[in-house]
C-alpha cells in the first residue's frame, strides 16, 4: 500500500507524469486542490477523478471552463 501511495503523491507532485488511472497530466485546475489531494494520498486515501469546487463559472474560464458557449461551470 504504502508504494502505491508513493505512485499517487509522485504523480501530483508531478515527479512522474503518467499513471494508469488518468489520460495524461493533470489538469490546471487540479492545482486549487493539490494540497489537500498530496496529504489524502500521504495517508493512503487514494484519489481518483477529483476536481476543486466551482459555483458558476463561465464555460469560456481558462481555468475552470468546459462546455457550450455561454453556459456557467458548477
Amino acid at each position: 500500500m504504502r508504494d502505491v501511495s508513493e505512485i499517487f503523491v509522485k504523480y501530483i507532485t508531478g515527479e512522474i507524469k503518467k499513471f494508469p488511472f488518468s489520460e495524461g497530466t493533470l489538469a490546471e485546475e487540479t492545482g486549487e486542490i493539490s494540497d489537500i489531494l498530496l496529504k489524502m494520498n500521504q495517508n493512503k486515501l487514494l484519489t481518483i477523478n477529483s476536481q476543486p469546487k466551482v459555483n458558476g463559472a463561465r464555460s469560456d474560464d481558462e481555468k475552470f471552463g468546459w462546455g457550450p458557449k455561454n453556459g456557467r461551470v458548477y
